[in-house]
């Protein structure tokens, strides 16, 4: 029998590549293995669009071809119950921009963050 977590899918997207890594790589050490992960946005839109139990996109704010903010958005205009999270070296920009999303800092305490938002997304659901 599958666990709420294994049924529930995290998608990464951050147009670094070692980052997504990185991401994926704290998702596994915490047992969450559904997950899916993009460099380009608008891959990882199409994915959601194709895909119905993706429950949380992780992202991060600045990507060439459009924010984790509008990510988030065009996402939730597919699928109105996913949750965001977006990764940001400048929070107070995030944080001005939108106040819908949790926003996480990237350095001190980043994966202890990450973890705590990502229990609290499963919870609410």
């Amino acid at each position: 029998m599958e666990t709420k977590t294994e049924l529930m899918q995290i998608i990464v997207v951050d147009d670094i590549p070692a980052l997504t890594t990185m991401i994926e790589a704290i998702l596994e050490h915490s047992g969450l293995t559904n997950y899916c992960s993009f460099n380009d946005p608008i891959e990882a839109l199409e994915y959601v669009k194709n895909n119905e139990e993706i429950s949380l996109i992780i992202t991060d704010f600045q990507m060439p071809e459009m924010n984790g903010i509008e990510l988030l958005k065009k996402a939730k205009e597919i699928k109105k119950q996913i949750h965001g999270i977006i990764f940001s070296s400048d929070p107070e920009q995030v944080k001005s921009s939108s106040q819908d999303y949790e926003v996480i800092e990237k350095g001190n305490n980043a994966i202890e963050r990450l973890l705590a938002s990502i229990n609290k997304v499963f919870k609410i659901q």
